[in-house]
C-alpha cells in the first residue's frame, strides 16, 4: 500500500510540476497562423509572369519594378516572387506564416533559439511587416503581419 501511495504521489508531483512548465512554452510560442504566401525566386521576371499568367491561369495582382517583387493570388493564399541576385536554385523558396503581432512573435522564436535572417520590415505593395527565419535546416520562413486591411 506504502508503495502505491509513493507511486501516486510521485505521479501528482510530475503532473503538478510538468503542468505549469508546458503552459508556460506554450505561451511562448510564436502563434503562426495560416499560411499566408509563398515566395520564390525566379531568374527572369517576364517569363515568370506569362508562365503563372498563361499556364497556370494566376492572375498577377502587384509588381513593383523596383524592387523586382510582385505576387499572383492562387485561391486564399498568394504566390509571390522576387528577382533572384544570381542564379536560381532549386528550395529559394519561402513559406510566410500570418500572425497577429509579429514582434511578440519574432521574440518568441528568439526565446526558442531560432536563427532570426533579418529585422522586422515592411514589404513592398503589402502593406505589411515581414520578419524572415530559418528552421533548424535552413529552410525559409517568415512571419507577415498585415498593417492595414487587404482589397
Amino acid at each position: 500500500m506504502t508503495c502505491t501511495r509513493n507511486i501516486m504521489a510521485s505521479l501528482l508531483l510530475t503532473f503538478v510540476c510538468t503542468v505549469p512548465l508546458l503552459a508556460q512554452k506554450a505561451a511562448a510560442r510564436a502563434g503562426a497562423g495560416s499560411i499566408n504566401s509563398v515566395e520564390i525566386a525566379v531568374g527572369d521576371v517576364e517569363r515568370a509572369q506569362t508562365f503563372y499568367e498563361t499556364v497556370l491561369g494566376l492572375k498577377l495582382e502587384f509588381y513593383s519594378d523596383e524592387s523586382n517583387y510582385g505576387w499572383f493570388k492562387a485561391g486564399g493564399t498568394t504566390l509571390a516572387f522576387h528577382k533572384a541576385a544570381g542564379q536560381v536554385h532549386a528550395g529559394d523558396t519561402r513559406i510566410c506564416f500570418s500572425v497577429r503581432n509579429i514582434k511578440s512573435s519574432v521574440a518568441a522564436l528568439r526565446s526558442y533559439g531560432v536563427k532570426i535572417t533579418g529585422d522586422i520590415r515592411e514589404l513592398p505593395g503589402r502593406s505589411g511587416l515581414i520578419a524572415e527565419f530559418e528552421d533548424p535546416w535552413g529552410n525559409k520562413l517568415a512571419f507577415f503581419k498585415a498593417t492595414q486591411a487587404k482589397k
